[in-house]
């Protein structure tokens, strides 16, 4: 007989019923995978979305200061308030998005 005809995975002699049969149907796919997303994957992504926002925000808001105040801020300034921005919320959220630099 041709082994490509021949169902290797099923005997037909055995007479296995009910969860025994379904046991020996069964195929090993591997560690069984999760569905969805972890938590730790979840909150990475929102601390970068806030971060993000925030870094935004504050960058935007030193400009607009600086445009109000008629250049009293000067580039100085809205450099200072931005390297503040990037330095506050990289000690904030770096642990929790996973950045290289604080867990050294």
């Amino acid at each position: 007989m041709d082994d490509r005809t021949s169902d290797n995975y099923v005997d037909s002699k055995s007479k296995l019923v009910g969860e025994q049969q379904a046991e020996a149907l069964m195929v090993s796919t591997g560690p069984e995978r999760k569905s969805g997303f972890e938590r730790k994957d979840v909150s990475a992504v929102v601390a970068e979305l806030v971060g993000c926002f925030v870094f935004i925000f504050m960058g935007a808001g030193s400009i607009v200061a600086n445009t109000w105040t008629q250049g009293a801020i000067g580039l100085l300034g809205v450099a200072a308030a931005h390297g503040l921005a990037l330095a506050v919320l990289i000690t904030i959220f770096g642990v929790t998005s996973g950045d290289i630099l604080i867990q050294l």
